[in-house]
Formats: C-alpha cells, structure tokens, sequence
C-alpha cells in the first residue's frame, strides 16, 4: 500500500512538473518562430549558433525567475490575505 501511493505521488509530482516545462518550450518555439527573420540578419552577420542559442536560453532563465517572483509575491499576498 505505501508503495503504490508512492509511485502515484512520484507520477503525479511528475506530471506536475511535465505541463509547465512543455508549455515553456512551446512559448520558447512559438518565440523563434516569431523572431525567424531577426535571427537569420544576425546569422548572416556572423553571429554563431552557439550565440543565439545562449541569447534565447537567457531570455528563458529570466522569464523563469520573473515568473517564479510573481509566483512568491502572489502566493504570500494570498497568504497573507487569508491570515
């Protein structure tokens, strides 16, 4: 018994963390499609793979931390709110 809720609670904790990590790389996909014309003016300017890929992986660690503050800021007004 303490091993099925186990595995359901790790499944479960799995697909918790599974919906917002694709949703992330749809909002990521969608983005340099949007911005296809944008990267192919730096490529053709020498601007390498490995620098585009740095500047949209930056841009993701920033949206991430921005959303996980909004996410502490909201969760403690609500808190707070409710204390």
């Amino acid at each position: 018994a303490t091993m099925k809720f186990l595995v359901g609670a790790l499944s479960f904790m799995f697909l918790f963390m599974l919906l917002p990590a694709i949703n992330l790389i749809n909002i990521t996909v969608s983005r340099i499609l949007e911005r296809s014309s944008e990267i192919g003016v730096r490529k053709a300017f020498g601007a390498s793979s490995l620098t585009l890929i740095g500047q949209f992986v930056v841009e993701n660690v920033i949206l991430t931390l921005v959303g996980g503050l909004l996410g502490l800021v909201g969760s403690w007004l609500v808190l707070r709110g409710i204390s």
